[in-house]
């Protein structure tokens, strides 16, 4: 795929400060500066970057459904790359841990196939550059992260706002530069944004090439393999390990589920019960940590500390408090 040749970011610079009587209040200066344009970030994702191995674990993870989406409407790999990092902040947002959306979509007059629903979230919108404003929206909410980049792909493709972006299919910067100016977004940066990332991880190279499947690693691998790891119901992770829904606890978040470790115990909720406990934050409030997990082919019972989730067949799961 022919693109044209791509900068690579250059590194922070570091002043020396020469004159000692003026040290401290230059750096004072300089940090009050930082911490202005830090606070000009809309997306939450710009202020939640994890460690670099946690980001190739990200990366390497969405690549296939980026690369499956590309196939599918032709929006570059690299470009829904950059985008999900950004507006997930590395899959560790609430609106793609919670909801499953990791573009940040709103739901607006037309309802996707692909969204079991909608979820309220506070944003940051920059009708005026110079005066971001808090509102509150509705945004779409997926199942699964694959229906999320699958509507991805689509939201753009069947849009006609955005038609001009697929003239630079070959070009992923004029791509998300078309989608910018389309209005995907109000931050004036936005493109940008997605364009340094692409830049600074090398993204474009999913452009051309199938990347490899994503292992899990330490102590989350072995209850993972149980499960039948990517072939099993949970399918690929899409992020490292990271704070669990209750204090005290880890988890890792799949396509399809997750799994919970508490007191070095592991617990994996996966179908309708995922999608009950997922979906609700008064219902991860109210019944806690995971105590134990039942079932067979036709019924799974999940006991927490506050109640228990009860799935039969492929029917919605039945919430019961203590």
């Amino acid at each position: 795929m022919a693109r044209r040749a791509r900068r690579r970011s250059s590194g922070c610079a570091t002043v020396g400060l020469a004159i000692a009587g003026i040290g401290l209040v230059v750096v004072v200066l300089v940090a009050v500066a930082v911490v202005n344009v830090i606070s000009q970030r809309t997306i939450e994702a710009s202020l939640q970057r994890p460690e670099v191995d946690d980001r190739s674990v990200f990366i390497t993870a969405i690549a296939p459904l980026a690369r499956e989406s590309m196939e599918q409407t032709g929006v570059p790999a690299s470009v829904t790359m950059g985008q999900a990092i950004l507006e997930s902040g590395w899959g560790s947002s609430g609106l793609s841990n919670w909801s499953g959306n990791y573009f940040g979509i709103k739901c607006g007059d037309t309802r996707s196939e692909l969204q079991a629903d909608c979820v309220a979230r506070e944003s940051q919108e920059y009708y005026d550059p110079e005066e971001p404003v808090s509102e509150v929206s509705d945004f779409r909410a997926y199942h699964t992260a694959r229906d999320s980049f699958r509507d991805h792909g689509e939201f753009l493709r069947n849009t006609s706002r955005y038609a001009g972006a697929f003239e630079h299919t070959d070009d992923p910067d004029e791509f998300i530069r078309a989608v910018r100016e389309a209005g995907y977004a109000t931050d004036p940066n936005y493109s940008e944004m997605v364009i340094s990332l692409m830049q600074d991880y090398d993204l474009y190279r999913y452009d051309d090439g199938e990347p490899a499947g994503t292992p899990v690693q330490g102590d989350f691998a072995g209850p993972y393999r149980d499960t039948g790891g990517v072939n099993g119901p949970l399918g690929v992770p899409m992020g490292p390990i990271q704070s669990g829904p209750v204090d005290s606890t880890r988890m890792i978040i799949f396509d399809q589920g997750v799994i919970v470790e508490s007191e070095d115990e592991f617990f994996t909720l996966t179908g309708s019960i995922w999608q009950a406990y997922r979906a609700d934050a008064e219902v991860r409030s109210r019944l806690g940590v995971p105590e134990r997990v039942e079932g067979t082919e036709d019924e799974q019972v999940v006991t927490f500390d506050g109640g228990t989730l009860t799935a039969v067949a492929d029917g919605p799961a039945q919430v019961d408090y203590n």
